[in-house]
């Protein structure tokens, strides 16, 4: 045979065989069918040929692809050229282990483990490398400062909340697409239920590299499973429905998969490498974090959505499992609770005075150290709420998760702090996303009940604040003495008549004893008598939450810190002003801030009235008004951060909280992959016994150990 005729052989072999090792014609990328594949399936040739396996060529790879991501770190054009050069190699080595495994049939659980971790490998080097070279460089508009330890805090950040969810996503819908396309159960689409099950068949003893690829896989699988509930409920149904069901499904799937398949694709390797390669060589590569994070995010949150909506509109479709029947409207909520954000946030920058700050000194040449340090400070605070109306819910992972939990207690704050009105903003928003899962009922119950606990904490702070005051001397005139000393009687006596009323009913009582007053008495006793049956409900979801003392003494114990960690951030923010104000000056000043702008309440979102307080309280320790002045508006730039930030997570999830993954698989995962157990575990139902467990659960609440036992008559939250 002649040199042309076997060149001519060898093009119609690589012509049938790079096809071939195609997951799927819809699912390959065009650039990995015109460049990658084609080059792979070169080097598969070569390495067969000299007998090479898989796992040896996905280990060269990782040599290669980490070795050129160290090559980042010089900012050199040829040395960053030859990085680039070297991870693209090492890319097309990763498509090369691929495709031998599919036409030699050598797979392995070796082979899927390395094979998971070397692209993680290369981007590693490639982050750390642009970390270390960017580490002394100036911050871009901040000349006097360098980027320090600020670049490992974005690039961590970048990595796993943005990268990591990315990919994990992208790579969830390819398989669920192939898993469709192949019209079987495909290799690629797993379920945690699954993996654990082969787990456990393992014997103790031994499989250990074996039980590390399947516990990888299950970890995997399960934060895929959590960012596809919808998906889920389809896929579930999928597998019960009968053939003809399932070839429909499979159909509308398909159709309307095809649609986002390729955008899908985009958040997978070569768009984000391309990127970065591209900004690397321009000696820009910060600006791959900002790309990363927020086009690929949008880009993820738009795909994400999209097939949750695809998903959805099967269930309804086909009247599958786990579809609500009943429209929901909070999606229509939402979108007003945005657009009030939207509003409050314009007016509170509107009506803040910027002109008294002194930006080119020291408040913008140390912006990139006090507002990272607010913002975290505030994360902590944030959690605490979340803690608290979790711990009031009586919160359990398969209800709601804690990064729903976290995210509404973020948004409904912000709506709080645009529509200071209670019921209208941030409490109505909590009943809304928390209906769906936990019942019009609970939702109500556990968002009044932590309402109440939220302003509590509020007494308990001012009332701390009046007593350091006067414990640190009485700094101000006697006017100001007198004051604070009226509102130490007044908190006191809330703090007393809280504990001592709440045994039995509180609202109601307060209501009364208001009732008495002049002027207002004969308001607030038509209110009583208009609205007994909703204070009287309160009242009774209050004396049933009083009698969980352990969740009770918690709830007052988290808002009570995450009180007094919102006046740490007065004294992180005088720090940045080369202040030393004592802490407890600190707390003087914000309870003070506080109290005037919560008895203006009603003025949106407390414009004036803080700065007017803490300015009252300062001027005590002899601090200039312009310098309090300054320090609230450090403040409302962190206040404004969040509440933007709240108002863009009320359109995430169109006004529906996630499904929450199968109570047997969450069961699982505490089993076998270590997840503290809940107070509540209990043995998997079987499916047979499942409607008849489910409503004897629905009817009798669930017994939290760490309670006491519920009292007659009592009317418990969960």
């Amino acid at each position: 045979m002649s040199l042309m005729e076997k060149a001519k052989a060898f093009y119609a072999d690589m012509r049938r065989d790079v096809p071939a090792s195609y997951k799927s014609l819809e699912t390959e990328e065009p650039f990995d069918k015109v460049f990658t594949k084609p080059l792979g399936y070169l080097f598969t040739r070569f390495f067969i040929h000299i007998g090479w396996t898989p796992n040896m060529v996905t280990i060269l790879s990782m040599f290669i692809g980490v070795a050129g991501g160290v090559l980042f770190y010089p900012a050199s054009f040829g040395w960053n050229l030859l990085g680039v050069l070297l991870v693209i190699w090492a890319n097309i080595l990763d498509s090369t282990d691929g495709q031998m495994a599919r036409l030699t049939g050598q797979k392995s659980a070796l082979g899927r483990l390395l094979d998971g971790m070397s692209s993680t490998l290369w981007y590693i080097a490639m982050y750390c490398a642009v970390c270390c070279r960017l580490y002394n460089d100036p911050i871009p508009f901040f000349p006097d400062h360098t980027w320090g330890w600020i670049i490992w805090a974005i690039a961590l950040v970048c990595g796993l909340l943005g990268h990591a969810q990315q990919c994990t996503m992208a790579d969830r819908y390819r398989n669920i697409h192939l898993f469709f396309l192949k019209n079987k159960h495909g290799d690629e689409l797993h379920r945690f239920e699954d993996i654990n099950r082969q787990l456990r068949a393992l014997p103790k003893e031994g499989a250990g590299l074996q039980k590390a690829q399947l516990f990888i896989d299950g970890v995997f699988t399960l934060s895929q499973e959590k960012i596809t509930p919808t998906f889920q409920k389809v896929y579930d149904a999928y597998l019960e429905a009968d053939e003809d069901t399932r070839e429909a499904i499979r159909q509308d799937y398909l159709a309307g998969s095809r649609k986002y398949i390729q955008l899908t694709n985009v958040l997978t390797f070569n768009a984000r490498a391309y990127l970065f390669f591209a900004l690397v060589l321009l000696n820009v590569p910060f600006l791959y974090f900002v790309l990363e994070f927020f086009g690929f995010g949008a880009l993820k949150i738009y795909t994400q959505r999209s097939y949750e909506r695809l998903a959805q509109d099967i269930l309804e479709k086909y009247s599958l499992p786990g579809c609500n029947r009943k429209k929901a409207h909070a999606g229509l909520w939402n979108k007003i609770f945005f657009a009030v954000g939207v509003i409050g946030v314009i007016v509170m920058l509107v009506n803040t005075d910027f002109s008294g700050v002194d930006w080119s000194g020291t408040v913008l040449r140390r912006m990139p150290l006090w507002l990272p340090s607010l913002l975290c400070l505030w994360m902590v605070i944030y959690v605490l709420h979340a803690l608290g109306y979790g711990i009031i819910m009586r919160w359990r992972s398969k209800d709601v998760s804690f990064g729903q939990l976290l995210r509404v207690s973020i948004s409904g704050f912000a709506l709080n702090h645009v529509t200071p009105v209670g019921l209208v903003g941030g409490e109505f928003y909590r009943i809304m996303e928390m209906k769906p899962k936990l019942g019009t009922e609970r939702a109500v119950a556990a968002t009044l009940t932590f309402t109440v606990m939220n302003t509590f904490s509020h007494v308990m702070f001012w009332f701390t604040g009046a007593m350091l005051y006067i414990v640190s001397g009485c700094p101000g005139s006697w006017v100001v003495t007198a004051g604070v000393v009226l509102m130490a009687l007044a908190c006191g006596a809330g703090i007393v008549l809280f504990f001592r009323y709440c045994k039995r009913g509180l609202v109601v009582s307060v209501m009364q004893l208001l009732s008495k007053l002049p002027l207002v008495g004969g308001k607030v006793a038509a209110l009583v008598e208009k609205k007994a049956e909703q204070f009287e409900e309160i009242d009774r979801d209050m004396e049933a939450f009083y009698r969980r003392h352990w969740d009770f003494w918690r709830t007052t114990l988290v808002e009570y810190a995450a009180r007094l960690l919102e006046a740490a951030e007065f004294w992180l923010i005088f720090l940045a002003l080369d202040l030393n104000v004592p802490f407890i000056y600190c707390v003087v000043a914000l309870s003070c801030a506080s109290l005037v702008g919560n008895l203006l309440a009603f003025i949106p979102m407390q414009i004036g009235t803080r700065e007017m307080g803490l300015a009252l309280a300062m001027s005590w320790v002899g601090l200039a008004s312009p310098l309090s002045l300054t320090a609230s508006i450090m403040s409302r730039i962190r206040e404004l951060i969040y509440t933007a930030a709240g108002t863009l997570m009320l359109l995430v999830h169109d006004g529906r909280l996630p499904a929450a993954t199968k109570e047997e698989v969450l069961e699982l995962a505490e089993e076998e992959i270590h997840i503290p157990a809940q107070d509540d575990w209990e043995p998997p139902v079987p499916d047979a016994q499942q409607a008849e467990a489910s409503a004897e659960e629905a009817a009798e609440p669930v017994a939290d150990e760490a309670s006491e036992e519920p009292a007659p008559g009592e009317v418990p939250l969960a």
